[in-house]
C-alpha cells in the first residue's frame, strides 16, 4: 500500500467520503448513483454507523451517516464527492517519494 501511494506514475489514493447533510444521495441505492459513469474510482466499502459493508451491492441504501471508502485518483475521488454531495473526511496528503 505504501508503494502504491508513493508511485510516481500512478496517483491512487484511498479516501473516506461522508455524505453531506441534506445530500440528495441519502435514501438512494449505490446502484442508483451510477458511480462507474461518474469516475473510475473503485468503491471498496460503505459504513453506516458501526456497520460495514465490503464490496457493497447495488441495492445497498445510503443513509445520513453513510461513509464511502473509495480508491482512485484525486480527480476521480472529487468527481464522486461532487456526484454524491459528500466531503472527504481525511484527505491524503502523501506526496510521491
Amino acid at each position: 500500500l505504501d508503494v502504491m501511494l508513493r508511485d510516481k506514475d500512478h496517483n491512487l489514493r484511498i479516501e473516506e467520503l461522508r455524505l453531506s447533510k441534506g445530500s440528495a444521495s441519502i435514501g438512494k441505492t449505490i446502484g442508483a448513483l451510477g458511480l462507474p459513469g461518474v469516475s473510475n474510482a473503485l468503491l471498496l466499502a460503505c459504513r453506516a454507523g458501526p456497520d460495514w459493508q465490503y464490496n457493497p451491492p447495488g441495492e445497498w441504501v445510503m443513509t445520513a451517516d453513510t461513509v464511502l471508502i473509495l480508491m482512485g485518483s484525486p480527480t476521480d475521488i472529487q468527481a464522486v464527492c461532487t456526484a454524491v454531495q459528500g466531503e472527504v473526511l481525511f484527505p491524503s496528503h502523501v506526496e510521491p517519494a
